[in-house]
């Protein structure tokens, strides 16, 4: 146990005088100081995620609407010593939601349907909170996190049958509607909450299963066509889809868990029925074309994907006097977030971001738009095969404090990046 407390000490001591010197540090535009720089980050960055327990990391910084720094760090076969390149697949988990929400909004945008119609005129079957009949579920409120659903809803006596159903990719829609509808096989009136849909956000999984077969009913398509269709092909993603057997096997990086202080694998896995809320797999190359495109009011090399008075929505507060209480829960209350149309306002480490974070698995993902000391706009985005931060209450307190300081260190590294 001592020993243990005097390893705990050593690695603050590292944090605190290795990143936090850094702070107080200024930066030359010479050559030989800014590769100095270079090697101090790469130093800083490989202590950290050796501190939040990543095997490897895809980080990419992002200034005037182009790539400044794209750098992977570790391996991505951590026993194999096999490295994480520009061309590792990461699954994004929750951020999934946010381009489930620009595919939803594109449909918004051809005039298929309002923020505040009620979801169920679009599907085939009814979806009423049992205690709250009268009120509808709206656009809005699945993508603001804002429907009143409760994802831990299912019945004991259930779980077989869900399990077993989950697994086939072709049965996602059916099961969506047998969890929900009154009439279905899995239905509980526990995957609804308390709460009067629009009066609380609680985050959830099932809105965002539900934007997905939006997207299918109105479009006629799959998330996964229509995705690749109207974003994916678009902007030049070649390497990304909800598909994982679609990819290159040998670059998906392997997912990994912290048990004990030992990072365990797991299997390589398809999240099917949660495919449009968290189980997107893409590149750091990718990748940043789509959010490029989100920090540029929809436009990407030329090729625009969504209306920037659209984005401007999706990234606007819904429910301004909505905190997210199962986020705080989950952050130990050291944190708030609001929700836009899925999209994140955080703060958090006396930061404010905006964006979202992701987590699945073995994964974890941040997508990060925030303003720096010289009070220019950044965005960072990270793809990792380990947790990090999920959930934090769950993390150790030297987890959370290495993870902030990793955050800080990659928004101080945008203000030495030339404009």
């Amino acid at each position: 146990m001592k020993s243990q407390s005097i390893k705990k000490l050593v690695i603050f001591s590292v944090i605190f005088i290795i990143v936090g010197s850094s702070f107080s540090s200024s930066v030359t535009s010479s050559k030989s100081d800014k590769s100095k720089f270079d090697v101090t980050f790469d130093t800083k960055v490989k202590i950290l995620l050796k501190v939040i327990n990543v095997p490897s990391a895809t980080i990419c910084l992002i200034k005037n609407n182009s790539v400044k720094v794209f750098k992977n760090y570790g391996y991505k076969e951590l026993y194999k010593r096999e490295r994480a390149t520009n061309d590792t697949i990461y699954c994004l988990g929750s951020v999934s939601k946010t381009v489930t929400a620009v595919a939803l909004m594109q449909l918004h945008d051809e005039g298929h349907f309002e923020l505040d119609d009620d979801i169920s005129e679009y599907l085939p079957f009814e979806v009423k909170n049992p205690r709250y009949p009268d009120t509808n579920i709206t656009f809005r409120m699945i993508m603001a996190h804002q429907a009143g659903f409760n994802d831990f809803g299912l019945k004991l006596r259930k779980l077989p049958y869900m399990l077993f159903h989950s697994r086939l990719k072709d049965n996602s829609d059916q099961l969506i509607e047998d969890m929900l509808s009154s009439e279905g096989k899995a239905y509980s009136k526990r995957f609804y909450s308390l709460f009067e849909p629009g009066s609380r956000a609680l985050y959830c999984e099932l809105g965002f299963i539900l934007a997905g077969r939006l997207i299918e009913e109105i479009s006629g398509f799959t998330v996964e066509e229509y995705c690749q269709e109207n974003i994916f092909q678009p902007l030049g993603m070649v390497d990304t889809s909800f598909n994982p057997e679609t990819l290159d096997q040998q670059r998906i990086a392997r997912p990994y868990v912290n048990a004990f202080q030992i990072n365990t694998p797991l299997p390589k896995y398809d999240l099917f029925l949660l495919d449009a809320p968290a189980g997107l797999w893409t590149t750091g190359e990718d990748f940043t074309r789509f959010f490029i495109a989100l920090m540029n009011g929809g436009v990407y090399n030329g090729t625009r994907i969504l209306e920037e008075d659209t984005i401007d929505l999706m990234h606007t507060r819904q429910y301004p006097e909505s905190n997210d209480n199962l986020l705080g829960l989950l952050f130990r209350r050291k944190i708030e977030v609001q929700h836009g149309l899925g999209w994140f306002f955080i703060d958090v480490f006396d930061l404010e971001l905006e964006g979202h974070t992701g987590g699945a698995p073995g994964y974890s993902c941040h997508m990060y738009i925030t303003k720096n000391d010289n009070n220019e706009k950044v965005g960072i985005i990270v793809l990792g095969n380990g947790p990090m931060l999920f959930p934090a209450a769950l993390s150790s307190r030297l987890v959370i404090k290495g993870y902030e300081s990793f955050l800080k260190l990659l928004i101080e590294k945008t203000e030495e990046l030339e404009v």
